[in-house]
């Protein structure tokens, strides 16, 4: 098979009929999952803790990943699953508790469940975050993993009890780390610099020289169909990117989307810094103070992450446009989110 010119190194199998559960379905990654399955002619099932109601979609399940007695009936007449639910978008202080119920324990529990049903392909979704910040090159495949925050270090460990349990199936394990994921549904940082931008609160740190490895969540949807449509063995570990935009190019492209201006105006890089890190000295490293410091570094760094990888064994290109996406996210909030 051809696509963009490249030969796909994986032989196509048929999606007409496969049978996939969707987990987290009705989030703002499973979802778009869940829809572009149908689409490719797949018997999709999903699940969520809530009992069913009109508004669920199609095929929906009650199954809660914490409780892994309440999994096997839902693994029933299953070919393969694409474990996306899990805790994310946590700003405000979480348990760590919590991520270690929904990423580590809850992903062991479908994988468990996965394997005793013998299914035959397993795709996690899970985070570039889990490298670690890096400021410098790009970071593909075999860098070490280093997570800093435990978000991270839970995606990281999800990883590791899904190779341990799938992988003693000699099940197919397919792993989709993630860049930033942005669109219509988003409730992570994309959608906090839209609503900064969107009430005139923006200021500009630095030169916003600095890339961002994003992705649209419809062309992350579209990877997880290629992944079900070609063939498998063993386990696979893929960065998932779209496009490394300048900050200043994701900006500007946003405010024209939101019909404003951005200030052109800056605070420099240096300085922004030194007030942020004298403040919490002063402070005694009051809590607010550390936050801002480490927002501040955040921002400035380059995230630059190689999707080359699952580019050339899959033939895979992203189709949405950082242009189209942008505006397509900000007509979702423009409609609903205030």
């Amino acid at each position: 098979m051809m696509t963009n010119g490249k030969v796909d190194k994986r032989k196509a199998v048929a999606t007409e009929g496969l049978r996939v559960l969707v987990t987290g379905a009705t989030g703002f990654v499973g979802s778009a999952i869940a829809e572009h399955c149908r689409q490719a002619g797949m018997v999709v099932k999903t699940m969520g803790r809530k009992a069913p109601g009109e508004d669920s979609p199609d095929g929906y399940v009650q199954a809660d990943i914490t409780k892994p007695e309440s999994l096997a009936a839902v693994m029933s007449d299953v070919d393969c699953v694409v474990h996306s639910a899990g805790l994310a978008h946590q700003f405000n202080k979480t348990d760590d508790e919590l991520f270690v119920r929904n990423n580590i324990e809850g992903t062991a529990n479908v994988a468990q469940a996965a394997a005793n049903a013998g299914v035959k392909h397993f795709v996690l979704i899970s985070s570039i975050t889990v490298y670690g910040a890096r400021d410098s090159g790009m970071c593909d495949e075999s860098a070490p993993c280093e997570p800093k925050t435990f978000y991270a270090e839970s995606k990281l460990r999800a990883e590791e009890r899904a190779r341990e349990i799938i992988g003693s199936t000699g099940a197919c394990l397919t792993i989709l780390r993630l860049s930033v994921v942005y669109g219509e549904g988003d409730g992570g940082n994309i959608l906090r610099l839209m609503r900064t931008v969107d009430r005139r609160r923006f200021v500009w740190i630095g030169r916003g020289e600095n890339r961002k490895t994003i992705v649209h969540r419809d062309d992350v949807a579209r990877a997880c169909v290629t992944v079900l449509g070609r063939e498998c063995q063993g386990t696979s570990v893929y960065n998932l990117c779209g496009y490394a935009p300048q900050m200043r190019e994701l900006v500007e492209i946003m405010s024209r989307a939101l019909g404003r201006k951005p200030p052109r105006w800056h605070i420099p890089r240096g300085l922004a810094l030194t007030l942020s890190k004298t403040a919490t000295v002063l402070t005694g490293r009051h809590a607010k103070f550390v936050t801002l410091h480490e927002v501040i570094k955040k921002w400035l760094i380059n995230d630059l992450f190689d999707g080359q990888k699952f580019r050339r064994d899959y033939g895979f290109e992203p189709q949405v446009s950082l242009e189209e996406g942008l505006h397509r996210e900000v007509e979702w909030y423009r409609s609903r989110v205030r």
